[in-house]
């Protein structure tokens, strides 16, 4: 083994974590995936949550850089694939296979 591939035996995983989803998680914001997923209302630091209810309650907080979101009622947070699950109600698969769908297309306008 030459020096060469010390370098690249000594290099942390991450380096090399360039998966679909990451990808897609790494490019998609909360906004982003609110409007693919369309939810009604404007995502704001303070919003309605992405439950399919009829919830007046602005319980749902939009961090400042806007990668992680906490609906006070009931108590749940995440990053973007939490939110799209609590929004459309998927599993794991689905939401990995529809965060990078989302990544894949331009996020900035759904479809009208």
């Amino acid at each position: 083994m030459g020096p060469d591939d010390q370098q690249v035996m000594s290099r942390p995983m991450s380096d090399y974590d360039y998966s679909p989803l990451k990808l897609a998680l790494d490019k998609l914001t909360i906004s982003d995936v609110w409007k693919n997923v369309r939810r009604p209302g404007i995502p704001k630091p303070s919003c309605r949550p992405p439950r399919g209810d009829d919830d007046r309650n602005l319980s749902l907080s939009i961090s400042s850089d806007n990668h992680r979101w906490k609906d006070h009622d009931p108590d749940q947070d995440g990053e973007a694939a939490d939110f799209c699950a609590a929004a459309l109600g998927l599993s794991k698969e689905d939401v990995a296979r529809k965060l990078i769908e989302m990544a894949g297309r331009a996020v900035t306008k759904p479809e009208q």
